[in-house]
């Protein structure tokens, strides 16, 4: 039988059924995975039963877990960051799309929601351990009481949330980076930059936000793509290197590519404006940070930036005279890749770009 070991806790996000990402998984705290672990080791229970809200509201947080058997290099703090980066960008992205077109969502608007907890269990199962950049932490369960994050809602997510070709894919990617080969630059960098679009994907500030914060989620943005087109060493990325590799997507929609470019002219200035010190319109500025704008659309902009980049497309139809439920399963996911798809290319098209 195979065996899991959790690796980390998500609080600000419960899932309805696991998310399969093998060799990892996240899972509900009810899952048949998690309810053996807590089985073997009651501490677990305990600790995954002692979290809640602000308002002391149980809450059911979720759990990263990791084959047990699976190579070192899928255990690594980069390989658990990177598959949250690319399930954040997933749910987010197409969250936000489909918001700016008054479709219905899960409302997953922040990638804050896949924060990791900072404390877990340790390996001896019973006291809890915290090792972060700001700080190291050890201490009795006993004295425990776990929070989801104060300025983002709990978010409620299901595999169907999912943007399932993009997900697939990077996920072929994140394998082929930590599964013990060695990674190519085009794997580095696509792990780079989806670590820079988890952060471009957080919220501008906890309370408060002003202009300056917006104009600073624009900057990540826009390094995320530059980091996505970045030729190699020697060379540099820059905006003529992303307005081209847009061009270079197979869009369904004619217009889309045009309006594509013309937004991303639109983020490069203001961000340009905002990391130079340049004068800031205070009156034009904050229209342009409403979610169905230039704050709204980056992600899924940045979203069709990486189906370039994986080359994203429909499977070529195949003779009639093949298996006929093989041709019904690939024009049923032909179909499901369209609609993902145009999504996107609407929330483009919608966009307010000043």
């Amino acid at each position: 039988m195979m065996s899991w070991t959790p690796q980390v806790v998500l609080a600000n996000v419960t899932l309805s059924s696991a998310i399969e990402a093998c060799p990892v998984a996240f899972l509900p705290s009810d899952d048949a995975r998690v309810e053996s672990l807590n089985a073997a080791h009651s501490v677990h229970a305990d600790f995954l039963s002692r979290f809640t809200d602000q308002f002391r509201q149980p809450v059911r947080p979720t759990v990263l877990v990791v084959e047990s058997s699976a190579v070192e290099g899928y255990r690594r703090v980069e390989a658990m960051a990177s598959i949250r980066d690319l399930l954040s960008i997933c749910i987010v992205a197409r969250a936000r799309a489909r918001h700016i077109q008054n479709k219905v969502s899960n409302h997953v608007f922040y990638s804050r929601s896949f924060d990791f907890y900072p404390w877990m269990v340790g390996q001896d199962h019973e006291c809890l351990v915290a090792d972060t950049p700001a700080m190291t932490g050890f201490d009795v369960l006993s004295l425990f009481t776990g929070q989801t994050a104060a300025e983002v809602h709990l978010a409620k997510v299901s595999p169907d949330d999912l943007d399932r070709p993009l997900f697939d894919e990077l996920l072929k990617r994140w394998r082929h980076t930590y599964g013990g080969r060695e990674a190519s630059w085009d794997d580095t960098k696509l792990m780079r930059s989806l670590n820079m679009a988890f952060h471009a994907s957080q919220p501008p500030a906890d309370q408060g936000a002003t202009v300056f914060d917006y104009g600073r989620i624009l900057a990540l943005w826009v390094s995320a793509l530059e980091i996505l087109v970045h030729p190699g060493k020697g060379s540099r990325a820059d905006k003529p290197k992303v307005l081209e590799h847009l061009k270079n997507v197979i869009w369904f929609a004619e217009t889309c590519g045009k309006r594509a470019q013309e937004t991303c002219h639109a983020i490069y200035r203001y961000r340009n404006d905002f990391l130079h010190g340049n004068p800031i319109d205070a009156d034009a500025v904050p229209p342009v940070m409403s979610r169905d704008s230039l704050f709204g659309v980056a992600a899924p902009l940045y979203r069709m930036a990486l189906a370039s980049f994986l080359r994203l497309k429909c499977e070529e139809p195949l003779s009639l005279l093949d298996d006929p439920e093989k041709v019904g399963r690939q024009m049923g996911a032909s179909i499901d890749f369209r609609n993902y798809q145009r999504d996107f290319e609407t929330a483009i098209l919608q966009c307010r770009a000043a």
